[in-house]
């Protein structure tokens, strides 16, 4: 059996000196190596200067949301369960923080979940 595992993202710290990083990178690999783990070498991309994780880029400028994520809340079908209403509450909380006042726009949504049991899954 194969286990998928995703190292998205080593940083170094000192960037001064070059010969560090990939010290480090080969004892990431190394142990990688010796664990047992595959990696996939198409799914591998070193020395960017950014990268996309999460729902969010990250670069040396700091993070912002991935345009890509952001459109699918906005392209999100109306909602007609509650299972549906969880999830996109879900979905949406990672971005909680690149949405101004979130807590007030999410409040009709979080509203209808309230005293609701797990298992009901239509919607009052």
């Amino acid at each position: 059996m194969i286990s998928p595992l995703d190292v998205d993202h080593i940083d170094s710290q000192n960037l001064d000196d070059f010969s560090y990083h990939p010290n480090v990178l080969w004892k990431i690999l190394e142990a990688t190596r010796n664990a047992g783990f595959k990696l996939t070498p198409g799914k591998t991309h070193l020395a960017v200067s950014e990268i996309a994780l999460f729902g969010r880029i990250l670069s040396e400028d700091g993070e912002r949301s991935d345009l890509d994520c952001t459109t699918s809340v906005h392209r999100f079908s109306t909602l007609k369960s509650l299972h549906e209403v969880r999830s996109f509450l879900g979905f949406a909380t990672q971005f909680r923080k690149h949405i101004q006042n979130y807590a007030v726009t999410a409040k009709p949504l979080t509203s209808v979940l309230k005293g609701l049991e797990r298992k009901t899954s239509k919607l009052p």
